[in-house]
């Protein structure tokens, strides 16, 4: 993996994609070598081997979708006074390794929410032309991972033709176990060693309905182009979504691409090869970051990072780190993605009856003078049976009426109006 000096800080992502299945599959990235890991863990691969894939460069059609896709996840989990962090990437890379296994109208939606109606074979070809032009340098490093964990019990209800796809598009390493504690220890370890120890440990159980884990480790290490230095970084104000001011250390730099928008301006301060920049976007005084990301579209923030001005700019970043977790099925269902976490999803080309329970994404971010280091987890838990029924919601925020009844005769003991608290 990623080499490490003590004398500078690393700019990285880490993108830890989990699906935890009734039926999923999991995968190292193209081309990277598989391993074959010691304790309770088998081998599923033996007799799979990747036949050779042909990608398609990413285009206007591509692009936009992808667009589309981390503008409609940001902007239906962002909250006005609260940090957000997501990594569309690698919630991309997973659930569209799991759309290989859906069919019918599952698939159809999972198609239009991830690929704005692109076919799941061909976005497979978008995915694997567009990771394997990614560069990966001594200053500049981005990896990826993946791996499926199959519970024995359902080992042989996997549909091969899955594993195959996966096997043969995203470079799928599966396994199949007892998913007891010594498993539990070598997905955890598994996970440790591909994200540098950035997330030690992924889970501290698994569940008896989880029957698979798909497992995404995205790993991005890059040094800035230009770090800063010691004299660039001061002390300033920063006025939080919440009107309280605090002091930060800003660091302060001259970069040569300027931003500009609808309703925002910014610069791109670039990492070590000029592939990959952090870009900054402020939007106009009196617009929240939520409010700016609902009313941008897929076309406004490709005109945004697609045509930077070549003149200078005076830009000032703070150093910062928080995490970040997010339950995903609701943001995921309010895009268009319902039947797949209902009973009547189909999932036929992976493990009959699966349908997905829950999507947990946590994430870590650190700004530092010398680069970017940050750490992402999504988790996508699939199970068997029947789907439980759709959770209503009751929220006493408002005059409400009470009662306390006698429940044998189902009368009234006692009735209430609550009007006002102190």
């Amino acid at each position: 993996m990623m080499k490490r000096s003590a004398l500078r800080a690393t700019a990285v992502l880490l993108s830890v994609s989990l699906l935890l299945l009734s039926a999923c599959a999991g995968l190292p990235g193209p081309g990277e070598s598989r391993e074959v890991l010691v304790g309770s863990s088998r081998d599923l691969m033996e007799g799979i081997t990747a036949t050779p894939a042909q990608g398609l460069a990413p285009d206007e059609t591509f692009r936009l979708s992808q667009l589309n896709f981390a503008l409609a996840l940001a902007r239906e989990t962002a909250v006005k006074d609260k940090n957000l962090l997501l990594s569309p990437f690698s919630v991309m890379i997973a659930l569209a390794m799991t759309q290989n296994g859906a069919r019918g109208t599952t698939l159809s939606q999972m198609e239009q929410v991830l690929g704005s109606g692109i076919p799941a074979a061909q976005m497979n070809r978008y995915l694997y032309a567009w990771i394997s032009s990614l560069p990966d340098s001594e200053d500049a490093r981005l990896q990826l991972a993946d791996s499926l964990w199959i519970k024995e019990s359902s080992a042989a209800s996997v549909v091969p033709s899955f594993l195959q796809t996966n096997a043969d598009w995203y470079g799928a390493d599966a396994y199949t176990a007892p998913f007891d504690e010594g498993t539990l220890a070598d997905i955890n370890s598994w996970v440790a060693s591909r994200t540098e120890g950035m997330i030690p440990k992924l889970m501290d159980r698994l569940s008896p309905d989880t029957e698979m884990i798909l497992l995404n480790a995205l790993a991005f290490d890059a040094l800035w182009r230009v770090p800063y230095t010691d004299a660039l970084v001061r002390t300033r104000d920063f006025r939080n979504a919440s009107g309280k001011t605090v002091q930060s250390a800003m660091m302060h730099s001259t970069e040569s691409s300027y931003l500009e928008g609808k309703g925002a301006t910014g610069f791109l301060k670039y990492y070590a090869d000029a592939r990959y920049a952090f870009a900054a976007v402020l939007p106009d005084k009196g617009v929240s970051p939520a409010d700016y990301l609902a009313s941008l579209t897929a076309s406004d923030l490709d005109r945004l990072l697609s045509s930077p001005v070549s003149e200078p700019v005076s830009a000032v970043l703070p150093q910062f780190s928080y995490s970040y977790e997010e339950h995903l099925p609701e943001a995921l269902q309010r895009m268009g993605m319902t039947q797949a976490f209902s009973g009547s999803a189909d999932f036929s080309g992976m493990l009959p009856g699966a349908f997905i329970s829950d999507v947990l994404h946590k994430t870590f971010i650190e700004v530092t003078q010398a680069g970017t280091r940050a750490a992402a987890v999504t988790a996508v838990e699939m199970t068997k049976g029947a789907a439980p029924a759709a959770q209503k919601e009751v929220v006493l925020d408002r005059p409400f009426l009470y009662m306390i009844v006698d429940t044998e005769y189902r009368l009234p003991i006692f009735i209430g109006i609550v009007n006002e608290l102190p």
